[in-house]
């Protein structure tokens, strides 16, 4: 019986430590990649497979010519953290639009990611979801959440557009 209680716990410290260290990995958003939306929405979201931590996590909308088009609003959403949602400008007119995000899951693993939707047209053939391991800098997410209303963020220049050569 001793066997069989090491056996079950180190299975179960073998799983929780596989848990502990998976990254929080994109599932699904609003819009989806590649939506073509007859009109705009007031804010898009994404949801991640775990939670995330809000002091390093962001998400952006950007226009095709690289304008930011929500308002710096990005905020952890969901009884899990692990959502984020982010408002955007009202009015927005026909186009292609680009999200783009990065999330630090609560182990210390980062990603970021992107995808484009279409609002009155639909956006080009391989709008996929797109994401990448990082390391990620705790003063950047700190400054990045506190400025406000500065729309030139650095994050504006971050190309994870697949149809950019």
């Amino acid at each position: 019986m001793p066997r069989l209680a090491v056996f079950v716990l180190t299975c179960l410290t073998l799983l929780a430590h596989g848990r502990a260290v998976a990254h929080s990995e994109y599932v699904s958003s609003f819009p989806p990649p590649g939506a073509g939306l007859a009109s705009p929405p007031l804010s898009v979201s994404v949801v991640f497979s775990d939670g995330i931590q809000p002091e390093v996590s962001w998400i952006h909308v950007f226009r095709s010519d690289g304008a930011m088009v929500d308002l710096n609003d990005s905020t952890v959403i969901g009884e899990a953290n692990n959502a984020l949602a982010v408002s955007l400008l009202p009015g927005l007119g026909p186009g292609i639009y680009r999200v783009v995000w990065q999330n630090l899951s609560e182990d210390g693993d980062g990603l970021t990611g992107g995808f484009v939707f279409g609002v009155g047209l639909a956006p080009p053939e391989g709008s996929v979801v797109m994401y990448d391991e990082h390391q990620v800098d705790d003063d950047q997410g700190k400054d990045h959440n506190n400025q406000g209303d500065d729309h030139d963020d650095d994050h504006e220049h971050e190309d994870h557009d697949e149809d950019d050569d």
